[in-house]
């Protein structure tokens, strides 16, 4: 390791060379130069520097040259439709005068007449299948599913068997669940539950269940066997009252009552003065 020879009183300090030759023997480029100053005069302006490049021509549709010329084209002749303000725009709920309530649409009207339409024919169906099972000898052919328990083997037999009353139990709790779906469909669906549109689609096989309370095969022919196709006409009913509640107008009659139940509260006002970290009393 050699050492920097220090400077004694008899001895004269070497030369020392300018910076430039220092960096020289160092192997260091020396710093550049700063930049001349350009005056605004001699500066080349974009303009100018594009229109210096050599022009290339080039293929153009003449679309776009009738657009550059004359700008965005002919005026039409309609006006253009543009939405208004977001101020402005009706995205409230429509209320009634009346009523304070969302307007219910007739759509929604001819809905809920359908719903009670079935459950007005569930409930003759059941009325008819009861009065036949009360008598007993019109008890084994009352309703499908006391002809599939077959609960008498002996017709003229008067006491029931444990078979007869479960079917008599199964007819009557059948009976009951096809009047009440569409029965409680229409008045959920009335109050604007949004959940009813989905329960009624739920409608339409509860209604098919009519097939356990019916008997034989459905004739037209005769009058008094109007029993056997009378029933099933609750499940187009359900089915086209169903339909209707999935209608553009109908989802915007349960949005409005969703928010009339419950409003946006919107955004909390902002708070100041909040102190972070311990409290002077704590201090």
């Amino acid at each position: 390791m050699s050492e920097t020879p220090s400077q004694t009183p008899g001895n004269a300090s070497a030369p020392v060379a300018d910076d430039d030759s220092a960096l020289r023997s160092a192997g260091t480029a020396p710093f550049p130069a700063p930049p001349e100053f350009i005056s605004p005069e001699a500066a080349v302006l974009p303009e100018q520097a594009l229109a210096a490049l050599p022009q290339t021509p080039v293929d153009v549709a003449p679309e776009v040259v009738t657009l550059l010329d004359g700008g965005l084209g002919t005026q039409p002749e309609g006006h253009i439709a543009v939405l208004p303000p977001i101020d402005q725009l009706d995205l409230g709920p429509r209320l009634s005068p009346r009523t304070g309530e969302p307007e219910r649409p007739a759509l929604l009207t001819a809905s809920l007449a359908l719903f009670y339409a079935a459950a007005a024919v569930a409930a003759v169906t059941l009325a008819f299948a009861w009065w036949h099972a009360i008598h007993m000898g019109t008890f084994p052919h009352a309703a499908r599913v006391i002809e599939w328990l077959a609960p008498r083997d002996d017709h003229a037999q008067y006491a029931g068997t444990w078979r007869s009353v479960l079917a008599a139990i199964l007819m009557m709790i059948t009976g009951v669940i096809t009047v009440a779906a569409p029965w409680l469909q229409a008045f959920n669906a009335f109050q604007g539950r949004r959940w009813t549109r989905i329960f009624g689609l739920v409608c339409v096989p509860i209604s098919a269940l009519a097939l356990l309370l019916t008997t034989g095969h459905p004739t037209f022919t005769h009058l008094g066997q109007w029993l056997t196709w009378f029933p099933w006409l609750a499940v187009p009913l359900c089915l086209v009252g169903a339909g209707l509640l999935w209608l553009p107008s109908l989802q915007r009659f349960f949005a409005d009552f969703e928010y009339v139940r419950r409003p946006d509260l919107g955004t909390p006002p902002p708070t100041s003065g909040i102190q972070y970290g311990p409290l002077d009393r704590y201090r």
